[in-house]
């Protein structure tokens, strides 16, 4: 699983392998959570593993397609 801070709320990412998915929910006080697996969208080429970091927009080599900035 991966958790990650974004625009206030904690996200959660996780393989939901026996159901062949990902699964993604999230909370703003890390109690109570809401599963937002139905929308998660991935991209092509099915994804096996993945880390989330912080980089400023200046630093990244792929155009982003929001540029929000990370809540820290």
């Amino acid at each position: 699983p991966s958790l990650v801070k974004w625009n206030g709320q904690w996200l959660l990412y996780w393989d939901s392998y026996t159901a062949g998915h990902y699964s993604l929910a999230h909370s703003s006080d890390l109690q109570q959570w809401t599963d937002e697996s139905n929308s998660l969208k991935l991209t092509d080429g099915h994804p096996r593993h993945g880390t989330i970091f912080a980089a400023s927009l200046d630093k990244t080599a792929w155009p982003l397609s929001s540029q929000k900035k990370v809540a820290q």
